[in-house]
């Protein structure tokens, strides 16, 4: 009986079952007293605590790279494409450069998320960004740009009074208006 080998000896050598065709093998397997019962405690009991530490550090190591590769950035409650279009107002310049724009707004966070790519080399001038209402009677600038950026829109500004999204080339002359050469334009539906 296991028990009467336990009393004589710590450790049993019990044989695996075999494949066809191979030889069974010792496992060593430990005998422990358990309140008058005896447990016997097999290799894979050893092995339980290293399993759950790899496991363990798996997790933390999942875990933070999802919460790295977050941007923090809340989901957008509205975006727009932004395209150029021939025609009055638009700059030559603007033609090959495209973007998109999304509306950012979680309590803490309230700003025009773009992504521009192929944005024109504007020489001594600026890429200034608008929020326009849709009879172009009242606009807001809310900065200037050279590439990709979350601009904050100030508390006052109503994005939905004011959808149009415009990015207009600038020139340094002091002037606070925008200036009619528009690069690219989209109107978000919020």
């Amino acid at each position: 009986s296991i028990n009467a080998a336990a009393q004589a000896d710590d450790s049993i050598d019990l044989t695996t079952p075999a494949a066809p065709g191979d030889t069974p093998g010792p496992i060593d397997v430990d005998v422990l007293p358990n309140d008058g019962a005896t447990v016997i405690q097999g290799p894979w009991r050893k092995a339980a605590p290293l399993l759950l530490s790899a496991a363990a550090v798996l997790v933390l190591l999942f875990g933070g790279l999802a919460i790295f590769s977050s941007d923090d950035k809340p989901d957008p409650l509205a975006e727009v494409a932004l395209a150029f279009t021939e025609g009055p107002g638009f700059d030559p310049l603007g033609e090959s450069s495209t973007g998109n724009a999304a509306w950012l707004n979680d309590g803490d966070t309230r700003c025009l998320d773009l992504d521009v790519a192929d944005l024109p080399a504007v020489g001594d001038a600026q890429l200034e960004v608008w929020l326009i209402d849709t009879n172009v009677e009242e606009m807001v600038s809310l900065g200037t740009i050279d590439g990709d950026t979350c601009l904050e829109v100030p508390a006052s500004v109503d994005p939905a009074a004011l959808p149009v999204v415009d990015i207009s080339i600038e020139p340094n002359d002091g002037v606070e208006t925008h200036s009619g050469r528009s690069i690219l334009r989209g109107v978000l539906e919020l």
